[in-house]
């Protein structure tokens, strides 16, 4: 596999969550995204255990010098890009497409 093919899924992840990124805005967080975000910040692991592996992946977050409420969304951002590109690599070797790169 030549340099260029390994290289194409990693730009049009930059891509995708650069656009994603600039929607994303830095404001209140409601809901249960509150207690999340919380927990998150206070690094309390223990008390809700259905998003533990959201938790401890977003904790990182926490130490970058950006609000939390924005921070999660820019880590959400990169979870779409992420799961787009992944999309899209599944769906051309599936058909044998091209249009994404050559995947062979």
């Amino acid at each position: 596999m030549r340099q260029s093919e390994t290289l194409w899924p990693w730009v049009m992840f930059g891509a995708i969550f650069i656009a994603f990124a600039l929607a994303a805005p830095d404001t209140f967080i409601n809901g249960d995204a509150v207690v999340y975000a919380s927990q998150i910040q206070a690094a309390d692991f223990t008390e809700r255990t259905t998003h533990l592996g959201y938790y401890l992946v977003a904790w990182p977050v926490t130490f970058v010098p950006i609000s939390l409420s924005h921070a999660l969304n820019l880590l959400n951002c990169a979870f779409g890009a992420g799961v787009a590109v992944l999309v899209g690599l599944i769906g051309a070797r599936l058909t044998g497409s091209t249009v994404i790169g050559p995947l062979s």
